[in-house]
């Protein structure tokens, strides 16, 4: 028997990162993510969290 197994683990977003990205944002405050991930892993995590402006 053969077994090839291929899984993902996602790690939301804790609550209110949204809306401190957002506040830091409107306040001139430039934010910049810092990850060991893979580049579609990091846009999709900037994205979901409101920090993706294309500056990739």
């Amino acid at each position: 028997m053969t077994s090839i197994t291929m899984f993902g683990i996602e790690n939301p977003l804790r609550p209110g990162v949204r809306a401190a990205v957002r506040d830091c944002r409107s306040a001139g405050i430039v934010i910049r993510m810092v990850t060991g991930d893979n580049l579609p892993t990091a846009r999709a995590v900037a994205q979901e969290c409101g920090n993706a402006h294309g500056g990739f």
